[in-house]
């Protein structure tokens, strides 16, 4: 069962106080209530109890103990582990310290299960993304029962389907919310390449800017008893792409030749150990992609059906 938390933001800036709340409740383990004025602050705790409070800075409270836990938000930074957040900062970092502080992971892991998750993910645009976790698709459903989703924005792995008598993933996930997911609906959500299952591609590409990865987390944990394997194609377009990967047990990168690769895949990999996420650093597997792969001169929407015929191994 989640916990939800009932999280209260109390501050004058009423219009910061906003736009952090609309960060914060892309979680969907946190309740938030914004507060300018004390006496509105005060009614609301006689009836509910806050699991948290923050307060901005340049305020004060009267009574100090509205809530279980009271956190602040400083315009100096602080290096310490105490209750206080610096609130110049990006606000993914304000919630990734919030969640540390009332003691919850930023991101839910997978459950366990027998299910294996596999990240498929480049820095890099035009990186043989897509194509290698098709390939990966392929060899790994020689061994396990695989099927593949895609996280991009503009897919060509599905280019020819009647969109009016299929659901795409952000059906799925749309019906999952609202407790009308079902096989029938699941079974409407699937294409072939070949022998592989894939759910379809978001035939509307804006919807990929409001999928979490705690949905995406979900629905695989609803699918996770039908499938050995599932293979994450993860774009650049999400938001916080760091949550996605953290969904995925080992992680594959394509690696080509050329030094805008080399600077791109760096410069992500720096990101990563300043965020002291050295946890995704060390799932990541990179696969150097044969140049013939590399050289397609012209592109059919026979091209991943093609592909299984490929002879370049890199099912693990």
């Amino acid at each position: 069962m989640r916990v939800i938390l009932k999280i209260g933001v109390f501050g004058r800036n009423k219009k910061y106080l906003e736009k952090l709340v609309h960060c914060l409740e892309e979680d969907v383990r946190l309740q938030l209530f914004i507060f300018t004025k004390e006496d509105e602050l005060e009614k609301f705790v006689d009836v509910y109890k806050l699991d948290a409070l923050i307060i901005d800075d340049g305020v004060e409270l009267q009574e100090e103990a509205l809530a279980k836990k009271m956190i602040y938000l400083s315009s100096k930074e602080v290096n310490d582990g105490s209750n206080i957040i610096y609130k110049y900062q990006s606000s993914r970092y304000i919630r990734a310290q919030l969640l540390k502080l009332l003691e919850m992971e930023v991101f839910e892991a997978v459950k366990e299960s027998n299910c294996k998750i596999v990240g498929v993910y480049s820095p890099v645009s035009n990186s043989f993304k897509t194509s290698l976790a098709v390939l990966l698709g392929y060899q790994s459903l020689e061994k396990e029962n695989t099927i593949l989703l895609t996280l991009d924005k503009f897919s060509l792995l599905d280019c020819n389907q009647n969109y009016d008598e299929i659901y795409d993933l952000s059906d799925l996930l749309y019906c999952l919310k609202q407790g009308r997911y079902d096989e029938k609906i699941f079974e409407k959500a699937i294409g072939y390449l070949s022998e592989l299952p894939y759910i379809y591609p978001l035939i509307t590409p804006e919807d990929l800017y409001k999928i979490t990865a705690n949905q995406v987390k979900e629905f695989i944990e609803k699918i996770s008893s039908k499938y050995q394997r599932i293979i994450i194609d993860i774009g650049n377009d999400v938001i916080n792409v760091i949550e996605f990967l953290d969904l995925a047990g080992i992680i594959y990168m394509p690696i080509m030749d050329d030094c805008y690769t080399t600077k791109k895949i760096k410069y992500f990999e720096n990101y990563l150990s300043g965020r002291e996420k050295n946890d995704i650093l060390n799932k990541i597997e990179k696969i150097k992609i044969p140049s013939e792969l590399l050289t397609r001169k012209q592109w059919n929407f026979n091209y991943y059906n093609e592909l299984k015929w490929c002879d370049f191994n890199v099912c693990n």
